[in-house]
């Protein structure tokens, strides 16, 4: 699979064609053991696994036959059964190459090592995965080996899938395949239409603390699911197992249809936020008793019966449209795009339909002196926020039809032939929220927030940063600090249908490049884009250190292959230079005599 490059001094973005129609597309947050990246984008027909970098599986040598004439004692007796026993559930020990592929330095990018198909049966509309630690360590048994991931099915399936982390040899690609759809586990959804789907990896701690020393924590995968009913499945797991037997379905209706869901980001919590269509966000947590005199429990316990939790804990509702006094109609909330948990679930980011973005506080450490569940900040993405109505026939006094034609405008229209497709009068506008966690020097919770609105791309590398600069800015508008408007992407007039963002790791952000957004991925109709900034050629910190070896070692080099007999002609002329110039190159000697 090779992509169409098209480089913008330094930014790469690479456009892969698909013969099929793609619906979502993830990236899964942490990489693999040999530093891929693992895409999954979902299609008609199923799931299409890509690793991206990292280094290749080396290939398996088959046992030559040894001849006669060898040396008797270089021969090796394997036995195939006692190799079969010492590596049980069939978990092998990959072997990779020592380095990754070579790349070209005008055009450096990782390539796909590997593609995998899973036919599931039918076409995948939702793909979610869970919000994982960086580091192996920190991560449950769970998931160290393996990718869990939950997918949403046009026959109405919830299942769970768990890929290797590690890409298969090409001779067992097959047998890999096989392995992943026999371990589906289809969860029953019944026959709703199923709008959005959640995955989590949650972690519970025992309730006395003289057991937490003793007891192991009880990890359990919680999958959600919203139409017009909450769903949340909960799957205990056993070491690196899945007991499906021990499978609990919680079912909330709720009185208006739900469009998007998404759990807590830390590793204890199971609560949901949950966007419907009455343009309010609400957050339930199941393990919260019903009984309000009851003692609350905490958010790393979770009573034996499910049935007897779940309340629901607050509720954010959308600002209202800005209508003309004189207009007839009467004030409408805006609709909600999408909504995300940003500062590790301390907060709340929404997307509204008119490009309004709005940040709720949930803990009281960022409400800045508000009550729960008002706006603390909120802003415009670009100039969408003073557009004029669809419907609206009469042009405004004192404006014109032909604007001026600047540099900015001239810019901004050659873009527009590159942009997505054209957005007609009255239609429905999309947009949605990816958010990328990361932990800053200070071990607090920070990220990577990324808006697409229509057939435009926001970013806010760092959104600590972020809102440390809004918090002094009295306004907030199209010029708001640390949100930048990435223009160069190539949507080749089609739309947008997700956005999904690499780990740190694999991104110029995490290799010293400050405010630098990290690569992430576009899906489009037909096709997937990936945006990836270039490596810088020198480190940062080692900028003083190549200018102090470019003045002093070609005179060292030269002298050294002098005194060895090996200088050229040019190396010549550079030493007779240096010795016309009065030596400036070399260091001084200061010498003191002796009293």
């Amino acid at each position: 699979m090779e992509p169409r490059v098209l480089k913008r001094e330094r930014k790469l973005q690479l456009n892969y064609d698909l013969p099929h129609r793609v619906r979502c597309a993830l990236v899964y947050p942490v990489t693999a053991p040999n530093g891929s990246s693992l895409v999954l984008l979902g299609h008609n027909n199923g799931v299409t696994l890509l690793f991206r970098g990292g280094r290749r599986v080396k290939q398996r040598t088959a046992q030559q036959p040894t001849s006669t004439q060898s040396n008797p004692k270089d021969v090796v007796m394997i036995d195939e059964s006692e190799e079969e026993e010492s590596q049980p559930n069939g978990s092998t020990q990959m072997e990779y190459e020592e380095e990754e592929d070579e790349t070209d330095p005008e055009t450096p990018y990782p390539s796909i090592i590997q593609e995998i198909e899973l036919n599931l049966g039918s076409a995948v509309l939702h793909v979610a995965a869970p919000t994982l630690a960086q580091q192996t360590s920190q991560r449950p048994a769970i998931v160290k080996h393996h990718a869990i991931v939950a997918v949403h099915t046009a026959d109405g399936k919830v299942s769970l899938l768990q890929i290797p982390m590690a890409p298969p040899y090409p001779t067992t690609t097959r047998d890999a395949v096989e392995s992943i759809l026999n371990d589906r586990i289809e969860l029953p959804a019944g026959k709703a239409a199923l709008k959005d789907i959640s995955v989590k990896v949650q972690t519970r701690f025992p309730k006395e603390l003289s057991q937490l020393r003793t007891s192991e924590p009880e990890t359990s995968i919680c999958v959600a699911a919203v139409s017009d009913a909450l769903r949340i499945w909960r799957l205990p797991t056993s070491a690196d197992e899945i007991i499906v037997e021990e499978t609990t379905l919680q079912r909330l209706p709720l009185l208006s249809n739900a469009n998007k869901v998404s759990f807590h980001p830390s590793s204890g919590s199971a609560q949901a936020l949950i966007v419907d269509s009455q343009s309010a966000v609400r957050i339930y947590d199941p393990s919260a008793p019903k009984d309000p005199n009851a003692r609350p429990s905490s958010s790393d316990y979770i009573p034996a019966h499910p049935e007897e939790t779940g309340k629901w804990i607050m509720t954010f509702q959308a600002p209202y449209h800005v209508l003309p006094r004189d207009h007839p109609a009467v004030p409408a909330r805006k609709k909600i795009l999408d909504a995300k948990w940003i500062l590790g679930g301390r907060a709340i980011m929404a997307l509204l339909e008119d490009g309004e973005w709005v940040i709720w506080g949930v803990s009281s450490s960022v409400q800045n002196n508000t009550s729960g569940g008002q706006t603390i900040f909120h802003g415009f993405l670009g100039s969408s926020g003073a557009a004029a109505p669809a419907d609206s026939g009469s042009q405004s006094k004192g404006s014109s039809k032909l604007a001026p034609m600047t540099p900015n405008t001239r810019k901004t229209k050659s873009q527009n032939f590159f942009s997505g497709a054209p957005k007609a009068p009255g239609a429905v506008s999309r947009g949605g929220i990816s958010v990328a966690g990361t932990d800053n020097l200070h071990g607090e919770a920070d990220g990577s927030v990324m808006l697409w609105y229509d057939s435009d791309v926001y970013a806010i590398p760092n959104f600590q940063l972020f809102w440390q600069r809004i918090s002094n800015v009295a306004s907030n508008g199209l010029y708001t600090p640390g949100l930048s408007h990435i223009s160069d992407i190539n949507l080749m007039n089609e739309n947008i249908t997700s956005i999904s963002q690499f780990s740190a790791k694999s991104s110029a952000s995490g290799l010293g490049q400050m405010n630098t957004a990290r690569d992430f991925l576009v899906s489009t109709e037909h096709r997937f884009i990936i945006h990836q900034t270039t490596r810088p050629p020198v480190p940062s910190k080692g900028l003083f250190d190549k200018f102090t070896a470019t003045t002093s070692a070609p005179s060292d080099r030269d002298q050294r292959m002098l005194d060895a007999g090996e200088l050229d002609i040019g190396g010549m002329d550079r030493l007779l230079d240096s010795m016309a110039n009065g030596g400036a190159n070399r260091p001084r000697k200061v010498g003191f005599a002796a009293s």
